[in-house]
């Protein structure tokens, strides 16, 4: 599970320095060379990172940090979100969600419902605020 979101990252991070490398009008064919030259460079430093470093990493991280220490160098406002958070960046620009719109939390073994949004398919279903779910169909 984890490699593939590192796969997706990377895959992620090897297409944003492709648009970046052809969005510039002066990008020439040794531009697109060091680009994918440096791109190599980062795959095999993280792959050997993977399998040969002392302790355990965790490669999306390292992406993500690296992703972002990148953007930063450009300017405020061109930023990179994870897939993680492209679900919450998207309702919060949008205010579409999707899920069954309900927050759970841990009570002991159960798990119960701390919130149940209004209108949801949760509250449309019959589901309430302290319901404890049993079981998932």
């Amino acid at each position: 599970m984890q490699y593939m979101k590192f796969k997706k990252k990377f895959i992620l991070l090897v297409t944003l320095l492709c648009v970046l490398a052809n969005s510039n009008a002066q990008t020439n064919s040794n531009n697109l060379f060091e680009t994918s030259k440096n791109v190599e460079i980062y795959y095999s430093i993280l792959k050997e990172l993977n399998t040969l470093y002392v302790d355990t990493i965790n490669p999306s991280s390292l992406v993500n940090k690296s992703i972002d220490a990148m953007l930063n160098d450009l300017d405020p406002y061109t930023n990179y979100y994870a897939t993680d958070d492209a679900e919450d960046y998207l309702f919060q620009s949008t205010g579409k969600y999707g899920g069954v719109g309900c927050v759970p939390i841990n009570i002991g073994e159960y798990i119960a419902l701390d919130d149940v949004f209004e209108n949801g398919p949760g509250a449309k279903a019959g589901l309430k605020i302290g319901d404890i779910i049993t079981a998932i169909d």
